[in-house]
């Protein structure tokens, strides 16, 4: 019996970049798969769509020639523990990922918020991809409007707008996660308590967190 699936992603490890590696990024409980879908590979697919921007195939190999998974199959592959899927991205579609390789070497190749090793993480997007170009070149003019020195912002798909984060964290990003940065508008290091010496900060909020939970300073 299936009890979860592991979803591996097939990315870039730099913007144009031919050769693509393969980045465990999730693991999907099968109880929460088959009651929302008739057809349980395909919300895979969407799911894995959904994460890179890009259209791809689904399989139960990493290896080439590519042999999709049975789309229309109402049940999943039984005779595996922990079923592992890859989801091989289109050749015309890999301009459209979110390319690891220049995030990871600006972060340190480890998650800014764990320390964990880069291999765990993803080039996760600060403003979704879904949102377009356009939204974040307005967005970054109209915030950089009383900033001494204005950082525009014309590319959704670009370095400003990554982090390098541990996938537990991605995943949580636009939920009850969020970022204060210090210094910020209102804000200065003498507003935070237990903060370290440094000239600027980001706090990561859990906002519904355990009891106890301490900030993680980044």
């Amino acid at each position: 019996m299936t009890d979860f699936v592991f979803v591996h992603l097939s990315l870039p490890k730099l913007q144009h970049d031919p050769n693509l590696r393969w980045v465990p990024s999730f693991r999907v409980p099968v109880t929460r798969i088959l009651p929302w879908s008739l057809h349980p590979y395909t919300l895979l697919r969407y799911m894995c769509f959904a994460a890179t921007g890009a259209r791809g195939e689904l399989s139960l190999s990493s290896q080439h020639p590519i042999n999709p998974v049975a789309y229309n199959s109402p049940i999943l592959s039984n005779d595996i523990p922990d079923l592992q899927v890859y989801y091989h991205v289109q050749e015309d579609q890999r301009p459209y990922t979110f390319p690891i390789d220049p995030v990871d070497r600006r972060d340190g190749g480890v998650c800014i918020v764990t320390n964990l090793d880069g291999n765990l993480c993803d080039a996760a997007h600060i403003i979704d991809v879904s949102k377009g170009d356009k939204y974040i070149e307005k967005l970054a003019t109209c915030r950089s409007l009383n900033h001494p020195n204005p950082q525009f912002v014309r590319d959704v798909d670009d370095l400003q707008n990554g982090l390098l984060l541990f996938q537990m964290v991605t995943s949580f990003m636009g939920l009850s996660v969020a970022f204060l940065p210090i210094p910020n508008v209102y804000m200065t290091s003498n507003d935070v308590d237990n903060l370290p010496l440094a000239t600027s900060s980001l706090i990561l909020h859990d906002l519904d967190p355990p009891m106890n939970a301490p900030l993680v300073h980044i």
